[in-house]
């Protein structure tokens, strides 16, 4: 578990007193080959002072799978859900939702000793908790190198 400080304040909300956040990140194996593969899943659990910060809960989870394919023992596939909680006062001022929703699917796969690429494609419902956004889907990459 983590615990740090400062975080930048939100106009509109209360600027005064301590902005702290507490975050927590469990990972464990399910099942398990041999050495490192196998099926592992992850939760993410992040809460702040209500009257400080835009986003007042973030709760995450997903599963990954290390080796699945035989032959590439240090490649990942994983698929990942995350809702992001947005503050009560930014809602009831308008124009905003309650919270952001994505799901992403991946794959991190290991080319040389010393570069990775992960591509991924998101689904975000609700981006940045906006009423008049409308759900993005989201291709990305990226790139790990070991110097």
């Amino acid at each position: 578990m983590t615990l740090w400080t400062p975080m930048p304040a939100v106009p509109r909300l209360n600027t005064m007193g301590i902005r702290a956040v507490i975050w927590s990140l469990t990972k464990c194996y399910i099942y398990r080959e041999d050495g490192e593969q196998g099926l592992g899943a992850f939760l993410q659990f992040g809460s702040n002072k209500k009257n400080v910060n835009e986003v007042n809960v973030y709760v995450g989870g997903g599963l990954n799978y290390h080796g699945l394919i035989p032959g590439r023992n240090q490649d990942e596939i994983g698929l990942a859900f995350a809702q992001a909680r947005i503050n009560d006062d930014l809602v009831d001022a308008g124009g905003r939702k309650d919270h952001e929703t994505s799901i992403e699917f991946t794959y991190r796969a290991q080319i040389t000793e010393h570069i990775i690429i992960q591509p991924g494609l998101q689904y975000v419902i609700d981006p940045g908790a906006v009423s008049n956004v409308d759900d993005a889907f989201v291709v990305g990459m990226r790139f790990e190198m070991a110097l």
